[in-house]
């Protein structure tokens, strides 16, 4: 209120960039914390218990913001972003673990194979994650250009200063709309991301016996040699 087109412009500027960093800060603090004591659970526990644990953690911290979120917009409470930091960091762990656990999960994959067929593609390791690496950036892309769309915003204008909104601006529907990509979203895709792995069996006694296995079929190798 009473400021001109300019210092409009640049109150909601240095206010987007404010939040902006505060979910950034949140998101790397979360994943790389994580990744600093993931070695210490990995003496402890199967890759599979560690990756359900932390995504069914992280949904439930995004179930929580969503509905700290959406309550704090319905009543215009300014203060909800700062009470939903901590959630976001716990919803920021999943993707550190994944980042790492998911390389030694293909190299359990490959183990299998090895023991399996007797031949052992790990290039077949690395594409496949590389691939599904980029689907993943792929259709969260489309998904939050989709979400503009629906809520009225031109995607090729968000990065043009001249046509800054302020969210004040927009309908609370909107910025609940806004405020699921941030939330709902990876909130759903944490809880999806478990479905698979229940059928992973790469564990226990199974994961023992085919390591021991292929220990024992290299060591007869290089005596032949």
């Amino acid at each position: 209120t009473g400021l001109s087109g300019v210092q409009r412009t640049a109150a909601i500027s240095a206010s987007v960039g404010a939040v902006s960093t505060i979910l950034t800060v949140c998101t790397y603090l979360g994943q790389f914390a994580v990744m600093v004591v993931l070695p210490f659970f990995f003496r402890r526990f199967e890759y599979k218990r560690i990756v359900i644990v932390s995504c069914l953690g992280g949904f439930a911290a995004a179930v929580f913001t969503a509905a700290l979120g959406f309550t704090g917009l319905v009543n215009a409470w300014s203060w909800v972003l700062y009470v939903c930091i901590p959630f976001i960091v716990i919803m920021s762990v999943p993707m550190g673990v994944l980042n790492v656990t998911a390389y030694a999960m293909i190299g359990d994959c490959l183990d299998y194979m090895e023991w399996s067929t007797g031949f052992r593609d790990t290039a077949l390791g690395s594409a496949c994650q590389t691939f599904a690496n980029k689907l993943g950036n792929a259709l969260a892309t489309a998904g939050i250009v989709l979400m503009y769309i629906a809520i009225h915003l031109d995607p090729s204008q968000m990065l043009n200063s001249t046509t800054i909104t302020s969210a004040l601006e927009m309908a609370v529907s909107d910025r609940m709309a806004m405020f699921s990509l941030i939330t709902v979203v990876p909130g759903i895709s944490l809880a999806l991301c478990v479905i698979p792995l229940f059928f992973y069996d790469l564990t226990g006694e199974k994961k023992r016996k085919i390591t021991g296995e292929i220990a024992a079929r290299r060591e007869l190798a290089r005596a032949a040699d």
